[in-house]
């Protein structure tokens, strides 16, 4: 399944879920709209069909509202809900409850230019079960949110008062109380997009940083404990700008991750808003003293012809998480 966005002429913006098989043919498109913006971020397969989530607005530049979706397995839709805070509101990510139900994380804004964490509970009809916020007097936002034992760790960025901004990682249990939170980062901008479980334990954070690394936009890509500590924090990237938006554990201590890259080999390009896709696999390995470090296996940057739903992916990978609204 693949999640995305129809930028139209008009200047409205529609939701764009597609299905393809194993060769890349597109099986099924389904253009979902709500008011003048329906922008999807994300979704999830059910044993029936698939959720997708984003957020809609009347206008514009309308206040936008949490939006999620039901889809058959053949791209029908079986429902379409918003679920309307006291400001604007957006869910980025879910995943499947236990029960059935589903939880997505997301922000919403808590009158002023701050926002706060948004973690919601929908039942398999598409009511809202439960709702709730996290943050303190910064601004927090959620982008991604992964099942754990007991409970589900979202992830997202937090404006702090001696940085920039950091990543923020929150644990809460099954009826969405918090357990604990832990912010990461430097002394630069440095903000996770993706959040998954590892295999041995605890959650791996793929996303970018600025403090870390070669001091522009790098790959980032740190682990975290069930607990909150901090077991590992890598980077990879060059002299230009890499961003990930998502990591795959392929191995022990063996990790793909995927984003997007200044063209590599072009200095003219660097910054200008022209973008590769970008694939690295990488290894951790602990060195004598005890602090995890990587080793760079490979990496591909290269363009290629692509059909129209992959340009539809690669639109919502640069154009909607570049903005992160």
């Amino acid at each position: 399944m693949l999640v995305g966005n129809e930028f139209l002429l008009s200047g409205a913006v529609n939701g764009y879920v597609a299905k393809i098989d194993g060769q890349g043919s597109q099986l099924w498109k389904t253009i979902l709209s709500s008011g003048k913006t329906g922008k999807l971020f994300s979704g999830i397969v059910t044993q029936d069909g698939f959720v997708v989530f984003g957020l809609t607005s009347s206008d514009l530049n309308g206040t936008s509202v949490a939006w999620a979706a039901k889809l058959d397995l053949y791209g029908n839709t079986i429902w379409s809900k918003t679920y309307e805070q006291t400001g604007d509101s957006a869910l980025r990510s879910g995943v499947l409850a236990e029960d059935g139900a589903y939880v997505a994380a997301g922000y919403m804004n808590k009158g002023d230019s701050n926002y706060d964490f948004l973690l919601v509970k929908i039942s398999p009809s598409g009511n809202m079960i439960w709702n709730k916020t996290y943050g303190g007097a910064e601004s927090e936002k959620a982008y991604s949110i992964a099942r754990a034992p007991g409970g589900y760790v979202s992830v997202g960025d937090v404006n702090c008062l001696v940085s920039s901004i950091d990543a923020w990682v929150l644990k809460v249990d099954e009826n969405g109380n918090s357990l604990w939170n832990q912010t990461v980062g430097g002394k630069q901008t440095d903000s996770p997009a993706y959040v998954t479980p590892a295999k041995d334990g605890g959650y791996l954070v793929a996303g970018f940083t600025f403090s870390f690394g070669m001091g522009n936009r790098d790959f980032w890509l740190f682990k975290i404990s069930d607990q909150g500590q901090v077991q590992f924090s890598l980077t990879q990237g060059n002299a230009g700008y890499q961003e990930a938006y998502s990591v795959l554990e392929t191995g022990t201590n063996s990790y793909v991750m995927v984003g997007w890259t200044d063209p590599i080999g072009h200095p003219a390009l660097v910054g200008k808003a022209t973008y590769d896709f970008y694939v690295i696999k990488i290894s951790v390995v602990s060195s004598s003293s005890g602090v995890s470090s990587f080793q760079f296996i490979f990496y591909t940057a290269t363009i290629v012809a692509v059909s129209t739903v992959s340009s539809l992916l690669v639109s919502k990978l640069l154009r909607g998480e570049k903005k992160k609204t």
